[in-house]
């Protein structure tokens, strides 16, 4: 390894530098204003795809190093860029679609576990024994001796980070109890709410999965942990296209989901994005049969860039001809039919 050496560029700089490196910048103005709003790394990362691949023989600084430092011919600034603003519309989609999936996550939880004890949440007795005794991640193992501490801390603190609220210091001012589930659910966050859901019995877990249309509770927790990878990147405004996600949705057995999904188990590349928004189109259209998302997710997939020598098929994961499958295809239904019993 060697000290970083690299010089500060001004705007002007940059753009010079793109340029030695055969990125046609177009008007100067332009793609100064491009660079001031995105920042030279993040649109660089837009621009990556369109630089020459190395060949077996060539040298690399690194071995995650896989393109050269000159671009192809005909690649241009305004193509990463491009690449940059459907990739914002991408996450605004999909950031969407999980906030939908958690609200109503949280509402099952609450009302599942808050059915046969309000204040489960913080009772092993209410929750799975063998979850709950299970050892915590891997870099906490030298702070809490179960998961069931862990959630315990988490939980704690999840409540005093919304100790602000005034439904938080109603609640903790006139009653000298735990707070029940139906208020405490209300200050967890997506990774929070996954790890409760992963503490409930098997029973429980089911009975809210089978409400996102699938039969395995154990199966949907890895749905809600992968959903929440991609959730993170969508909050702090990642690049979201053509990612190699960090978690790999595994096979999905056909036995478990409707044959709305069938068609995944034909898809091979199942770290990049569209595995995952496939599990996220079908757990909402089975929740609410009157959700448009998945139709909104599809028109901002019909706006990728015309032209570039990337696409969603190769790049992102989705398979050939993904829309004209039934989980996009479908029109919503008009009257909405609650999957939870109101009585």
């Amino acid at each position: 390894m060697q000290p970083y050496q690299k010089p500060f560029l001004t705007i002007r700089q940059q753009i010079a530098h793109l340029e030695s490196k055969g990125l046609d910048c177009g008007d100067h103005a332009l793609a100064a204003e491009c660079l001031h709003d995105l920042g030279y790394y993040r649109l660089t990362a837009y621009t990556y795809p369109f630089r020459r691949l190395l060949g077996p023989s060539e040298h690399r600084d690194t071995p995650l190093q896989f393109r050269a430092d000159e671009y192809v011919v005909g690649a241009r600034i305004a193509d990463g860029v491009a690449l940059a603003r459907f990739d914002a519309g991408v996450r605004d989609k999909v950031f969407d679609g999980i906030t939908m999936l958690e609200l109503s996550l949280r509402f099952q939880v609450a009302h599942v576990l808050g059915r046969h004890d309000p204040f489960g949440h913080t009772d092993r007795a209410a929750l799975d024994a063998r979850a709950c005794d299970s050892p915590p991640p891997e870099p906490l193992r030298h702070k809490f001796a179960s998961e069931f501490d862990y959630w315990l801390e988490s939980y704690k603190r999840l409540v005093d980070r919304a100790r602000s609220e005034d439904y938080i210091q109603h609640t903790q001012a006139k009653y000298s109890s735990e707070i029940p589930i139906w208020i405490a659910v209300e200050t967890f966050d997506f990774g929070g709410l996954t790890r409760l859901y992963g503490l409930l019995m098997r029973s429980d877990q089911n009975t809210i999965a089978r409400r996102f249309g699938v039969t395995d509770g154990r199966q949907f927790h890895r749905w809600l942990i992968g959903l929440g990878v991609v959730r993170n990147h969508c909050a702090h405004h990642n690049r979201l296209w053509n990612r190699r996600l960090s978690t790999t949705l595994a096979a999905v057995p056909p036995a478990i989901v409707t044959s709305r999904l069938h068609h995944l188990s034909a898809v091979t590349e199942r770290s990049k994005l569209y595995s995952w928004m496939a599990v996220l189109g079908y757990s909402l259209r089975n929740y609410n049969d009157t959700s448009n998302w998945h139709r909104t997710f599809k028109t901002q997939m019909s706006k990728f860039p015309a032209g570039l020598s990337v696409t969603p098929e190769r790049d992102m994961g989705f398979p050939v001809g993904w829309q004209t499958q039934n989980l996009w295809a479908s029109p919503p239904t008009a009257v909405r039919t609650l999957p939870t019993p109101v009585e």
